[in-house]
């Protein structure tokens, strides 16, 4: 697993993705504010996914948050039918924060993941799109705290405006 510490040195991978509304977007197009990518690798991971949203809900002044399943393998051939029942059950209003991706291998090279279907990513970019924390797994008290450290050196390393 990467150290949480060493993610500094990251940047986010480009990477293009597809709202639930069929449009393109690429990952940089996100740039400008920090984000978090919740990353789903497995239809297991979903929970874990779902967990980190649940917690960010809760965050004061959490950046946006963007839920994004990553397609691999068998999958793939099934993404326009997964699209199509996850547009129908979201709600209209959180379709803009989801986005879903064919391109596992960039991701998983990209950001350094061992073991990427065994466990969800959570990411902090900041507006440079430089990862400035991974977690893997559940949102645990321990990396619940780390989020807040992090999102905190993010707040205090932004000028004013």
């Amino acid at each position: 697993m990467l150290s949480w510490l060493l993610a500094a040195a990251l940047l986010f991978p480009n990477i293009q993705a597809r709202d639930l509304d069929g449009h393109a977007v690429a990952t940089d197009s996100l740039r400008g504010a920090p984000v978090v990518m919740l990353l789903g690798f497995s239809y297991e991971s979903r929970l874990e996914v779902e967990a980190w949203a649940h917690f960010l809900e809760g965050v004061p002044e959490a950046p946006r948050t963007i839920q994004m399943p990553v397609y691999g393998g068998l999958a793939r051939l099934a993404r326009p039918m997964i699209d199509n029942a996850m547009a129908r059950n979201t709600p209209q209003a959180v379709h803009r924060n989801v986005l879903t991706t064919t391109e596992r291998d960039a991701l998983v090279r990209g950001l350094s993941l061992a073991d990427p279907e065994k466990a969800a990513a959570a990411v902090l970019v900041d507006e440079r799109g430089v990862v400035a924390l991974i977690e893997r797994g559940e949102p645990t008290p321990v990396a619940r705290a780390r989020f807040a450290a992090a999102l905190k050196r993010l707040r205090l390393s932004k000028p004013p405006a």
